[in-house]
């Protein structure tokens, strides 16, 4: 090695010693003082930091009395955070999942759960049952145990405000979720969701929004979508 090669490599240790000593602080803190955030990202799940955030800024400006829903629940990290974005309020977030075998991309859900850690889709759910618990939010995060159109269908719970989809990811299946929960979505309501690195996703999106003059289409966060009915 140079010895202008070992300046060069001097000064980038220099330049990133900031940000090193500034990750390993952000990691002592979440170790020895976890925040609430911290928390909801200790439960398994796929949702980011970046996403979390979001749905909960979302859900604290919506009025008092409002509905969210989440479809799509797993172990409720991302329903629990905005949950606890209800706290102390008469907000509710209703999560929907039937917390049973589906396939997807022509794979069983269930040949993946060992490697998730868990054994079946009851096990899923009471996991999501304890997370609740530990948090306290079950007067604000309502489980409704059944596949997303089912609960649609039988909506008795005022329009929703809000709603983020995070289900089954197949095109017609993200295509029918978007057209259930916009038809009882009022003015002024967003449909949200996650995985828009997916194909199908970003496609059955981009075509939906193109046969509805009433919505607009936006990126808010990483991996995530937006449609805000006007």
């Amino acid at each position: 090695m140079t010895s202008s090669s070992k300046g060069v490599d001097l000064r980038d240790r220099v330049a990133a010693f900031p940000f090193r000593v500034f990750d390993l602080a952000r990691r002592y803190r979440r170790r020895c003082f976890p925040t609430r955030l911290d928390k909801f990202q200790t439960i398994h799940g796929w949702t980011l930091e970046s996403q979390l955030r979001y749905l909960m800024s979302i859900v604290r400006v919506l009025p008092d009395r409002s509905t969210t829903v989440e479809v799509g629940v797993w172990q409720g990290r991302s329903a629990l955070a905005m949950g606890e974005a209800c706290r102390g309020t008469r907000k509710l977030v209703y999560a929907i999942d039937p917390w049973q075998e589906y396939v997807q991309g022509g794979v069983a859900i269930s040949s993946r759960l060992k490697e998730w850690g868990v054994s079946s889709f009851e096990d899923i759910y009471q996991a999501f049952l304890r997370n609740r618990q530990a948090f306290n939010l079950e007067p604000w995060v309502i489980p409704i145990r059944a596949r997303s159109l089912e609960a649609a269908a039988a909506w008795a719970h005022g329009s929703p405000a809000f709603v983020f989809i995070d289900g089954h990811h197949d095109y017609d299946m993200v295509t029918a979720d978007l057209t259930v929960w916009y038809d009882l979505m009022p003015s002024g309501g967003i449909i949200a969701g996650d995985d828009w690195n997916w194909e199908s996703v970003r496609s059955a999106v981009e075509d939906f929004v193109a046969r509805q003059p009433t919505l607009s289409l936006s990126l808010p966060c990483e991996n995530t979508w937006q449609l805000d009915k006007r």
